[in-house]
């Protein structure tokens, strides 16, 4: 069973919508990929703890990554602006 997928820094552009099929897969390390957006699927993975989607071209995140609530995620250095990111889905008054 996999629990740690790691496909850092290999030109990824898409990731298929069949990833939620992995269900016991704990960490995912996307970072330093050609990524343009991430399936709303991913969600799925409720056994995810941390995904990391940092250095790609991502031009927003899906709602449904609010769903892993027990899950670090990294999206650093991406096309969206991390602050309104922020605003949008964790604070009120940001």
């Amino acid at each position: 069973m996999l629990e740690d997928l790691q496909v850092q820094k290999n030109q990824i552009r898409r990731v298929p919508k069949s990833i939620s099929n992995l269900k016991n897969l704990s960490r995912l390390d996307l970072f330093s990929n050609k990524l343009k957006k991430i399936p709303e699927s991913i969600a799925n993975l409720t056994s995810l703890k941390v995904l990391d989607v940092s250095d790609n071209q991502l031009e927003s995140l899906p709602h449904s990554l609010l769903e892993l609530k027990n899950c670090q995620l990294y999206f650093s250095r991406n096309k969206f602006d991390t602050k309104s990111f922020y605003k949008r889905y964790f604070s009120k008054n940001y």
